[in-house]
């Protein structure tokens, strides 16, 4: 009779159904999932939302506690003891403990609510004469879990359309107009820098233009080339190569200044 007592207390006959949600609540989560054409969520408010938002938390951790909370492995064992005992296989006392210490490790990241009475006998009908795979066997406790998975994705929903910042509030009249100035005013500042850019860029093309001229021009003077040669400006690199035909020209004519002398001095 203990053990028939404690088998009732510690293995429920099904899940604990949860509480019914105030029937606010019930409406902002079956509205929640709904978009409206602007994004937000559909059918209520903000406002709203915000008047189940209490509630809507409150149930969120209960909802996730009851999620999170796992099975003692005496819990485990005494599930698994009944899916055999209704199943009838294994039989040998050996490979039930095998089985059950194998399958204790596996069930122990089930939420407790999966391991029930009902949820044996599901298992139980669903393998047949052999114990299941785990495979299997999870595949048929686990939609235990389902309604309170719609549940906790429903209520963070309801939350976050709760908490979303509210829509801004039309410009006025007066903002618009302000907002349009300030426009144009930015443009056309932005249009007269362009303009200034644009005017010193031309006008330094010119100087650069002009003193490459003025570096190949015969004009120049060989004091004013020598000068430009020196800078870093436009026009030296002309100036530097103008200097070296120059000293090339000066060479060649001293070389031939030098032999013709020569040749008029010989005998």
């Amino acid at each position: 009779m203990t053990n028939a007592s404690n088998s009732i207390a510690i293995l429920p006959e099904a899940p604990p159904a949860p509480r019914p949600p105030s029937p606010a609540l019930a409406r902002a989560m079956s509205l929640v999932m709904v978009a409206r054409p602007d994004g937000a969520p559909g059918g209520l408010t903000k406002s709203e939302f915000a008047a189940v938002a209490a509630e809507a938390r409150r149930r969120l951790a209960g909802t996730e506690a009851a999620l999170d909370q796992r099975a003692e492995p005496g819990v485990i064992q005494q599930w698994l003891v009944r899916v055999i005992s209704l199943i009838g296989h294994p039989v040998d006392a050996d490979q039930i403990g095998f089985k059950i210490a194998a399958m204790t490790d596996l069930l122990a990241d089930v939420p407790r609510r999966c391991l029930t009475k009902q949820s044996a006998a599901a298992v139980a009908v669903a393998a047949g004469r052999f114990f299941p795979p785990a495979k299997d066997l999870l595949a048929t406790i686990r939609p235990e879990t389902a309604e309170l998975e719609r549940d906790r994705d429903r209520l963070r929903a309801v939350l976050r359309a709760a908490e979303r910042p509210a829509p801004a509030a039309p410009l006025t009249d007066d903002q618009r107009a302000a907002m349009s100035a300030a426009a144009k005013t930015y443009l056309q500042e932005a249009a007269e820098r362009r303009a200034e850019r644009e005017a010193r860029e031309m006008s330094a093309a010119h100087r650069d233009a002009g003193a490459r001229m003025a570096a190949m021009s015969p004009d120049t003077s060989d004091a004013e080339v020598r000068a430009i040669a020196a800078s870093k400006g436009p026009g030296a690199a002309l100036a530097r190569a103008r200097l070296a035909m120059a000293e090339r020209r000066r060479l060649a004519l001293s070389l031939s200044a030098t032999t013709n002398s020569a040749e008029v001095s010989s005998p």
